[in-house]
């Protein structure tokens, strides 16, 4: 499994529109990957994003919303293998 592109929206520091991230070299599954980024890039936002996906829900608890506001809709999208999945609270 490999992750090519990160679609992310109303977690932390992304907020609307809905924020695009092609990645330059693939995430692989059962390998280490290691993210390096300026401070304010967004990586504790890309964690929290992934610390709320259960399956195709996301949770983004209030704390982890833009703002800590409880109304904004969050999503998360993933380009994996060629395939396009998106998670969202529904």
């Amino acid at each position: 499994m490999e992750i090519s592109e990160i679609r992310i929206k109303n977690v932390k520091g992304f907020k609307e529109p809905e924020n695009i991230i092609k990645l330059d070299n693939t995430i692989k599954s059962g390998k280490v990957n290691v993210l390096v980024a300026p401070n304010g890039w967004g990586k504790s936002s890309l964690t929290a994003a992934f610390e709320g996906l259960k399956k195709t829900i996301l949770d983004i608890p209030k704390d982890n919303k833009p703002s800590k506001d409880d109304t904004l809709e969050s999503s998360l999208g993933l380009r994996i293998n060629d395939n396009f999945y998106i998670a969202d609270s529904e």
